[in-house]
């Protein structure tokens, strides 16, 4: 169910794509942010393309926080 409900959180766009500003585009990744009202801090987003791999296997990456830690 978990994993269900993240799919559906991914495919999500709750405001208009124009709040977004375009901050870094490199390797096919573009970064996007924007201002959060009453936040010092900017959201942000990264929209990429993936090929040759199946829906399943993006979720496992996704998901797999513990290698999260090893990025920081």
């Amino acid at each position: 169910m978990n994993k269900f409900l993240l799919l559906i959180l991914l495919f999500i766009n709750p405001s208009p794509d124009s709040d977004w500003n375009l901050k870094k585009e490199k390797d096919g990744i573009k970064i996007f942010t924007r201002s959060v009202e009453g936040s010092s801090f900017d959201e942000f987003k990264g929209i990429t393309t993936i090929e040759k791999s199946s829906l399943t296997d993006v979720l496992e990456v996704i998901l797999d926080v513990k290698k999260y830690e090893s990025l920081f």
